[in-house]
């Protein structure tokens, strides 16, 4: 074919056609080895990994910084660390998770790894940040939610959080802080009652997570109802609060009604629903209605004309 090819052309034409074959042959010969330079390079970092995770970056020394919360050795121990293992692929989460079973005042334990081949193992003491209520207890609960012993609440100056799952009270046990849980709404309140600049709150209550009650500075209950718009109608209260009461006065500032507005209902008689008495404990939101719904009543109304009223942000169900 090539032949006659040649016998139909010229000399001219027959170069110039032998001439762009050529080339084409050269391309597809590129194009092969444009192929074969990245496979060859994945084989190169592959290999490279390979030696990496069995000659290289193997624990050599597992170094414990000075604590009294455990011995070093039971630290190493717990930890499951060992010599030769792999420092790339090392889970510091698992082996912090061993270490925080040896001591329940452990309320941090951070795991460095230290390139080539060192691991480095601090603990953090807990410190005492707030009580839950037992039965016939306390638990004194670190600043990281951990619970790490059962104390006397006369040896503590600390707010208690009344309304915790039993089962959830157990040293060593870190609260779980999942939204709608009733320590996750304990969180809340406190942050909005920091936030409203109300410090010295007691107790709060979270036995009925549509009825939170706090005791704040050991004389005044305040009704916040359910999660919603917390820091708005804990920022009413706080406005009430320092408008109405007295250094002397005792009572109730209801702020779950209406958003924007608190009632107001002065006595002493009014803090007695944080006693532990065995009608209080059984339905403290029944006691609540009961008492907001009688008697005289003052109103203090945060709202100016023209604000939405509770039928926008109803709170109590």
């Amino acid at each position: 074919m090539e032949k006659e090819r040649a016998g139909q052309m010229t000399r001219a034409e027959y170069e110039a056609y032998l001439k762009n074959k050529g080339k084409k042959r050269k391309r597809r010969r590129a194009g092969g080895r444009s192929f074969i330079a990245p496979v060859l390079l994945v084989l190169v970092l592959l290999t490279c990994l390979t030696l990496c995770f069995v000659f290289f970056f193997r624990v050599d020394t597992v170094e414990v910084r000075e604590t009294d919360l455990a011995d070093k050795h039971d630290i190493i121990s717990a930890s499951g660390i060992e010599a030769g293992d792999n420092l790339l692929i090392l889970d510091a989460e698992a082996a912090a998770k061993g270490i925080y079973g040896l001591n329940p005042g452990i309320d941090h334990c951070i795991i460095e790894k230290k390139y080539p081949s060192t691991v480095e193992i601090s603990l953090v003491r807990g410190e005492g940040a707030l009580l839950l209520e037992g039965e016939d207890c306390y638990y004194l609960v670190s600043e990281r939610n951990r619970i790490m012993s059962v104390v006397s609440q006369s040896e503590q100056n600390l707010p208690i959080i009344r309304g915790i799952e039993k089962q959830q009270l157990m040293v060593g046990n870190f609260l779980p802080e999942e939204e709608g849980s009733a320590y996750h709404l304990a969180l809340l309140t406190i942050q909005a009652l920091q936030q409203a600049k109300m410090p010295d709150f007691g107790l709060i209550d979270v036995s009925d997570i549509y009825n939170v009650n706090v005791l704040y500075d050991a004389r005044v209950r305040l009704v916040l109802g359910n999660e919603a718009n917390l820091q708005t109608k804990v920022n009413s209260v706080a406005k009430t609060f320092y408008a109405d009461f007295k250094e002397e006065d005792f009572g109730v500032i209801d702020g779950s009604i209406e958003l924007y507005k608190t009632s107001v209902r002065k006595g002493e008689e009014h803090i007695r629903y944080f006693d532990r008495t065995e009608e209080t404990s059984e339905n403290p939101s029944e006691q609540a209605s009961d008492e907001t719904s009688g008697g005289d009543e003052d109103t203090s109304d945060d709202l100016e004309q023209g604000e939405p009223t509770s039928d926008e942000g109803g709170n109590r169900e």
